[in-house]
């Protein structure tokens, strides 16, 4: 069963470097583990926790969409600033036959394509 712990303290009390080590152990004992950051929160590297003396850890954006398509869902990038746009795609990329039926079904009902090119897949 998925646990989700909150911490909460005082500022420099070692929250940062206590959810690392807590992530470490984890994975070292083999358990998926995910680390999210607030979007806002642009101290450091975006979508990383980084503590004071230098560990860090997270980026799951791109973890996270591989844990849904295995278990055969998808993920869906609502809200990212342009450096996480540019890493990780908006939609699930799609089989080539389904794109092959998308982009058919698209040029049927936009033959001019200026109905939001690009919007959910490049060349789409």
């Amino acid at each position: 069963m998925a646990k989700l712990y909150f911490y909460y303290a005082s500022m420099n009390a070692g929250k940062s470097t206590t959810l690392l080590q807590a992530d470490f152990n984890y994975r070292e004992r083999g358990m998926t583990t995910m680390l999210f950051t607030a979007a806002i929160d642009d101290r450091f590297a975006k979508d990383m926790v980084t503590s004071r003396i230098g560990l860090e850890a997270g980026g799951n954006g791109a973890e996270l969409r591989k844990l849904c398509e295995a278990a055969g869902g998808q993920a869906t990038l609502v809200k990212a600033d342009e450096d996480t746009r540019q890493r990780i795609a908006t939609f699930t990329p799609e089989l080539p036959v389904r794109r092959a039926l998308t982009k058919s079904v698209k040029a049927a009902f936009d033959p001019l394509g200026i109905f939001n090119p690009g919007r959910m897949w490049k060349a789409v």
